[in-house]
């Protein structure tokens, strides 16, 4: 009966322990299973302890610090962080701590001490952190390019504006002054940065050369914005009234854009 007792008590140690290796062969697989995923997102993906040290990297991760996976485990996740980002990395990580998630534009210098922009979600997990990532370089660097092309746009047009003898204005639909050049506002007894935004119609030629009133409706100007692609409309008989109460006579045309 004893020996039959033992016999019992040992199929149920080796039952169990032939359970516990199936949970632990399942584990492995399931683990092999994520890390393939991981390892293969488009995404960086990394996970760090409370310390803020990072126990898992993908290559994703790693190759927007230029770096291999290995060479950053055990490292500080925020050592990378670009100076001028310090701050803004401390307020997101605050935030994770304080709401679990956390989301930032982080700009983060690269092995080879240039710089990277990252869109970063930092998400509070059991007893690790999780961050994903997205690399925008190349985004913010032609946001930057299409801006400087912009710029460079601007300054040439406003040295063709200043080069020309005559005045040349525009206006919005509302009738305010959205650029002049220096040789319009000077004809007018203005500087140019003076008249942007103002309302050109009552600044300059609110009334006829004989002083009666002059309305906005009949103005070519306003004529000009409220037909659209129409012709352009030429007047040689017009007067415009100068910063110190003057008056000048003017011929202009006015047409849509």
């Amino acid at each position: 009966m004893r020996a039959l007792y033992r016999a019992v008590h040992l199929g149920q140690r080796v039952l169990r322990g032939a359970a516990v290796e199936r949970q632990r062969e399942s584990d492995l697989t399931e683990l092999r299973r994520l890390n393939r995923i991981f390892e293969n997102a488009l995404g960086g993906f990394a996970t760090v302890d409370m310390d803020g040290r990072y126990r898992y990297v993908n290559t994703a991760y790693a190759a927007v610090l230029g770096a291999k996976p290995e060479q950053l485990l055990g490292n500080v996740a925020g050592a990378a962080v670009y100076a001028g980002d310090e701050a803004l990395y401390a307020w997101v990580t605050a935030e994770v701590a304080r709401t679990g998630r956390g989301e930032a534009e982080l700009r983060i210098v690269r092995n080879d001490k240039t710089l990277a922009c990252v869109r970063a979600v930092f998400v509070d997990g059991d007893g690790e952190r999780y961050i994903f990532t997205k690399d925008i370089t190349a985004e913010k660097e032609a946001v930057q390019a299409r801006r400087a092309v912009e710029e460079r746009l601007v300054r040439h047009n406003e040295m063709i504006l200043g080069s020309i003898a005559e005045g040349i204005f525009g206006v919005d639909r509302d009738g305010r002054v959205t650029f002049i050049n220096e040789s319009g506002a000077a004809l007018l007894g203005w500087k140019a940065a003076e008249m942007i935004g103002q309302e050109f119609h009552p600044l300059v030629h609110h009334s006829h050369e004989d002083g009666s009133p002059y309305p906005w409706t009949d103005c070519p100007s306003r004529l000009a914005l409220s037909h659209g692609a129409s012709p352009t409309y030429t007047t040689n008989n017009e007067y415009f009234w100068r910063k110190d109460g003057t008056g000048v006579a003017v011929e202009y045309a006015s047409r849509p854009m």
